[in-house]
C-alpha cells in the first residue's frame, strides 16, 4: 500500500516510534505515509509504565511541519485524491518506491538521533538478543519479543544455544541488515501473526526467505503461524517448537490450533 510500517514491542516503543515517525515520513527524500503498529490487546489493553517527554523537548525533536505543496495555497493550487491517470500511474508508483528505499536510511538516522536525545533505543532497525553464540534463532515482530526473550533464557538453561532477532521496521523491509544478521545461524524459526492465505509462508517468513536467497549454506527456515485473534501463546509453546525444530513441516506450523 506504500506505507512505511514501524512495529513497536510495547507501549513505550509505540510512543517513541510515534515521535520518530514524523521525521521519517516528512523527510523531503521520503514523503510517504507512515504507521506505527502495536499489538491489539497485548499492548493496547494492558498496563505498562511509559516515560513521557516534556512538550518542549518533543517539539524540538519533531520540528515544525514540512509542507511542500499546501492544499489551500490559492497562489499555487493543487489537487489531492486517490485517482491517478494511466499515462502517469507507473511513474508515480516508481517514485513511491524510491521514497520507500530512502526511508530505511532515514529511519536509521532518526532512531539514532532519538537515542542520543532521549537516552532510549538504538539506531539499528533490528533488536538482537543472545545472538552472539546462537545456533538457532527466532525472528519476530512486536510484543511477542518479550515472550521470546524468556523462551531463549529457558532454552539456554537446557543447553540449547538460542537467540532472537526482532524487526523494528517491516516496510521498507531491512533486507541487507537482516541478511547480515541471520546468515551465520543454522536454524531460523520465523513467527508470523497472520494467515498465509495461499502463500507458502506468512508475510514475515516470505521476506526472511527472500533475504537469505543466494547465500551458500543458507540456514534452514521454518515458519509458525500463531496468535490469530489473540489466541494465547506462552513461552512453553515456543520452547517446545524450537526443541522439535527438525520435526516441523516445510509448510507453516499452526500453533495451538483446535480440532
Amino acid at each position: 500500500a506504500g506505507w512505511i510500517q514501524l512495529f513497536a514491542e510495547n507501549a513505550q516503543e509505540a510512543y517513541d516510534f510515534t515521535l520518530c515517525a514524523y521525521r521519517i515520513a516528512e523527510a523531503e527524500a521520503v514523503r510517504l505515509p507512515i504507521m506505527v503498529y502495536m499489538d491489539c490487546f497485548q499492548t493496547t489493553h494492558t498496563k505498562m509504565n511509559v516515560t513521557l517527554e516534556m512538550d518542549d523537548a518533543v517539539q524540538q525533536f519533531v520540528g515544525e511541519p514540512i509542507i511542500l505543496k499546501a492544499l489551500l495555497d490559492t497562489e499555487n493550487p493543487v489537487s489531492y485524491g486517490t485517482f491517478d491517470r494511466p499515462d502517469f500511474y507507473m511513474e508515480h508508483r516508481r517514485g513511491q518506491l524510491e521514497g520507500m528505499k530512502k526511508a530505511e536510511k532515514q529511519a536509521i538516522t532518526v532512531f539514532g538521533e532519538f537515542a542520543k536525545t532521549f537516552g532510549r533505543g538504538t539506531k539499528s532497525l533490528l533488536d538482537e538478543y543472545q545472538t552472539e553464540d546462537a545456533e538457532m534463532v527466532f525472528v519476530v515482530l512486536a510484543s511477542t519479543a518479550g515472550t521470546i526473550r524468556r523462551t531463549v533464557d529457558v532454552l539456554r538453561k537446557k543447553g540449547i544455544k538460542a537467540g532472537m532477532v526482532r524487526l523494528k521496521i517491516f516496510r521498507p523491509f531491512p533486507k541487507e541488515s537482516l541478511k547480515k544478521a541471520l546468515s551465520h545461524f543454522k536454524k531460523i524459526l520465523v513467527l508470523d501473526r497472520m494467515s498465509p492465505n495461499g502463500s507458502s509462508f506468512g508475510a514475515l517468513g516470505n521476506e526472511v526467505l527472500s533475504s537469505l536467497h543466494g547465500i551458500e549454506k543458507a540456514p534452514v527456515v521454518k515458519n509458525v503461524i500463531y496468535g490469530l485473534g489473540s489466541r494465547e501463546s506462552s513461552f512453553h509453546d515456543f520452547t517446545a517448537l524450537m526443541e522439535r525444530f527438525d520435526d516441523l513441516p516445510d509448510e507453516p506450523e499452526w500453533l495451538n490450533l483446535r480440532g
